[in-house]
């Protein structure tokens, strides 16, 4: 078993058996009355829908991995063979999914009844949420054969509130049925096991609303490397979930969110951030965004301060904004104070630009992919991640051109010997291109001739904008800027008599070599280094 697994069960267990203590369940302690859901894990052999039997049509998406129809005696359940727990790659076919807002607790008194067994000292058996997941979550787990119930929540001022019970030093890994109850209420948490055992911890868990959906069986948010999806082994026969049938009906609306504030980072997008609102049940809310009174988008989020992107915009269009939130029930706040008007950048001039923000569209790919979380001066850009192969980005220009720069920001990370930026006729045949070389250094070359000037400039880490400018021809003169600097002057090379009619990026030579790539301008401006931010 993996350190991650035993590290995480020594934290739950001594949490629990500080959070613990035993004592009897009276029927008044018992609030959670109302039956919810009702699956009964009755169905046949290759079921793919476990059904509801309350009414409530509330069905789980049932993993092509799991056992339907499995009969032990009189019982008829579901199946889960043994698997490592936290070994790569994720099984989401061992899981059950059930997408359904009514299973988020809120504020209610709620509870969960299974009937398992299992041989195994391992495994997440029913959770909705994980431990980063925005909202809360609550959860099931087996580690060592000791079963821990958690739920964790918010208070209305947004303490962090958590409370878990444990079966202690009783043992569920026993290879027989055992039916356990755990149960939330607005002062602690309680766990019954067959009826006769409990155990008890005091404490509010405040407010539980997430948009994962149920799962039992592990985790569904996890990839067996950094998180690992804790497959249950075993059987499981029902599953029942209860809540108070006397809780009142959710109609406070959430308060105003803040005056949303923002900025252009591109010739198609704004960015925008206002302060969230706060809900009396709902700890995760949905933003409606606005555009100048018409319906932009949405965002859900329990942050205190919510950040949302609107895309598709005109360059050098002006907008306003305003927000409204929306709680679980649907309660809708009032609206926002608008935004100041927010002019979207202007597209640089030239022939060609791009930023990518809105994708890799008109560019001809091979192994070149969006990356949505970096970029300069915003995200997105082209990314570049190969070990031993080829990996280029090109495009036809409108017009041929005997004389232009070509330019981009470029962000290497791992550094392989290799072609950033690359100009072409539009047949593709050779003219020019910028290169790295194995020291890192910056070189020209002209393809006709196959000459290459000696190392330029050294690339550090990090973005830099890189330029190169010239007039094709037997004796051609070129120019490289190094983030608006000079770096060669007038050099005199064969680079053909054909215009250029493609650039591009990458290398399409086998490398290996991580890269980003951003903002690609072509240009006819030259001696100016563009450093290319806008």
């Amino acid at each position: 078993m993996s350190q991650r697994i035993v590290s995480t069960c020594v934290l739950v267990c001594m949490t629990a058996a500080l959070l613990v203590t035993a004592g009897p369940l009276t029927s008044a302690q018992a609030v959670a009355n109302t039956t919810l859901a009702n699956w009964q894990m009755n169905e046949g052999a290759g079921a793919t829908v476990m059904v509801d039997a309350s009414g409530n049509g509330i069905t789980g998406a049932i993993g092509g991995a799991i056992q339907t129809g499995f009969v032990d005696g009189t019982t008829t359940g579901y199946h889960w063979t043994s698997t490592a727990p936290n070994a790569p790659p994720p099984k989401p076919e061992r899981l059950i999914q059930v997408a359904n807002s009514q299973l988020n607790p809120g504020t209610r008194d709620f509870a969960v009844t299974m009937r398992f067994r299992t041989t195994h000292q391992y495994g997440n058996m029913i959770q909705k949420g994980q431990s980063q997941t925005p909202g809360g979550y609550f959860k099931w787990q087996i580690p060592q054969g000791v079963l821990s119930c958690l739920f964790r929540g918010r208070s209305t001022s947004g303490a962090v509130l958590s409370k878990s019970v444990s079966s202690g030093t009783t043992l569920l890994n026993d290879g027989l049925w055992h039916t356990v109850r755990c149960e939330r209420t607005t002062t602690g948490v309680t766990m019954t096991i067959d009826g006769t055992i409990t155990h008890h911890g005091n404490g509010s868990t405040g407010s539980i609303s997430n948009t994962v959906p149920l799962t039992i069986a592990g985790k569904v948010n996890c990839d067996q490397i950094e998180v690992t999806c804790d497959y249950f082994a075993g059987d499981i026969d029902f599953v029942k979930i209860e809540v108070s049938s006397n809780a009142p009906p959710d109609t406070v609306p959430p308060t105003t969110p803040g005056v949303p504030s923002g900025m252009s980072n591109s010739s198609s997008s704004v960015d925008l951030t206002w302060v969230g609102s706060t809900d009396t049940v709902s700890s995760s809310l949905t933003y409606r965004v606005y555009r100048d009174g018409l319906l932009a988008g949405s965002t859900t989020t329990a942050a205190s301060t919510v950040a949302f992107t609107d895309t598709g915009l005109a360059p050098g269009s002006t907008h306003t904004y305003t927000v409204e939130a929306l709680d679980g029930a649907q309660n809708v706040s009032a609206m926002s104070q608008p935004s100041g008007p927010i002019t979207v950048q202007q597209l640089p001039p030239g022939i060609l630009f791009d930023d990518f923000s809105s994708g890799l569209g008109g560019w001809t790919v091979t192994r070149v992919t969006l990356d949505n979380t970096i970029g300069s001066p915003a995200a997105p850009s082209a990314r570049v991640q190969v070990t031993g192969l080829s990996a280029f980005a090109q495009k036809i220009l409108a017009v041929p051109l005997t004389s232009l720069c070509l330019g981009a920001n470029v962000n290497e990370t791992v550094f392989g010997g290799n072609i950033l930026l690359r100009l072409k006729t539009a047949t593709d045949g050779p003219v020019a291109r910028i290169v790295l070389d194995a020291s890192h250094f910056l070189r020209f070359r002209a393809d006709v001739s196959g000459i290459q000037s000696a190392a330029l400039a050294q690339l550090a880490a990090g973005w830099h904008a890189i330029e190169m400018c010239g007039t094709v021809g037997t004796a051609g003169t070129w120019d490289v800027y190094l983030d608006g600097v000079k770096i060669l002057g007038q050099w005199v090379a064969n680079t053909g008599t054909i215009p250029v009619g493609r650039v591009g990026f990458g290398d399409t030579t086998a490398k290996t070599w991580t890269a980003n790539f951003d903002n690609v301008i072509v240009e006819q401006t030259f001696g100016t280094g563009a450093a290319l931010t806008a």
